[in-house]
């Protein structure tokens, strides 16, 4: 199998300056490599078949399954058939567009945000949407913005459990909503709980408090908990070296990254690897 690696796409390739989305139609006929990207992206399937790798796990996809993928995950595809390529809507959009508790909701969802709605109604929505972006007509900016959003609402209910929507009900529109939502875009920096306690205005020791009250954990647990869960995402589906995996996922020192995912997980990151090396070599 080839080597593996993972490569961040930034928003600058995709986005003019002033430019907050792209719609387009895509014909894929080679698996792209494994990548991950400072945007958000909606991949709807028009035509053809596939497996699509999200986050280390494989999912087959078909004429209208649809993806909504956030900064936080990677993916790629495996398994075209070069006869018969994957046809897509592609959406691309920074999250601007997104209602902080979407985008929260987007963010806290463990499970891929993927689902099967080929019927008319959400066909028509893709196919307005494209529409909308070709012809650039008066207030194209508000028709989208409306459209991508309505569209990620129904994906995100079809994705969401009743125990899920509970959750994010007790935390809308809660400072630790917004905290949360910046932990999950930042986990792999160098953050700390006093940094994000000023991001939404509230002194360290009651951020503390208020947050372990919310979400059930310690900031700094909670902090290790995702970044320890996507170094096992990438154990799982790339060879890269577990010292790469330590920094790729915000840790400074490979011998903390092992001690600590030997803590979360029982077993030493090498371990780990090879029981659930997931082959990704296209078909």
């Amino acid at each position: 199998m080839d080597s593996i690696a993972l490569i961040k796409l930034p928003k600058e390739i995709y986005f003019a300056k002033d430019m907050l989305y792209e719609v387009s139609h895509c014909i894929v006929a080679r698996a792209p490599q494994l990548h991950w990207h400072e945007f958000y992206e909606i991949e709807y399937v028009i035509d053809g078949y596939a497996k699509e790798i999200i986050n280390g796990k494989a999912y087959p996809i078909g004429p209208g399954t649809v993806t909504l993928l956030s900064p936080v995950d990677f993916h790629s595809y495996r398994e075209i058939d070069p006869s018969q390529p994957l046809r897509v809507i592609n959406v691309k959009f920074q999250d601007l567009f997104l209602p902080q508790n979407v985008r929260n909701d987007i963010y806290m969802q463990k499970r891929p945000k993927i689902a099967q709605l080929n019927d008319t109604q959400f066909r028509m929505l893709m196919d307005n949407l494209y529409e909308e972006f070709v012809r650039n007509d008066y207030s194209r900016d508000t028709a989208i913005m409306h459209l991508i959003t309505y569209i990620c609402i129904l994906i995100m209910r079809h994705v969401l459990s009743a125990e899920d929507l509970e959750k994010s009900n007790e935390m809308a529109h809660s400072p630790i909503q917004e905290a949360v939502l910046y932990v999950r875009t930042h986990f792999r920096d160098n953050i700390s709980a006093e940094a994000v306690a000023k991001t939404v205005h509230l002194s360290p020791n009651y951020f503390s408090e208020y947050f372990k009250k919310q979400t059930g954990e310690k900031f700094s647990l909670f902090v290790l908990r995702l970044r320890v869960d996507f170094a096992a995402n990438l154990l799982k589906i790339t060879d890269l070296s577990v010292k790469e995996i330590a920094f790729e996922s915000g840790f400074n020192s490979a011998a903390y990254f092992s001690n600590t995912f030997k803590e979360f997980y029982g077993m030493s990151p090498d371990r780990y690897r090879k029981l659930n090396k997931i082959d990704t070599s296209e078909s």
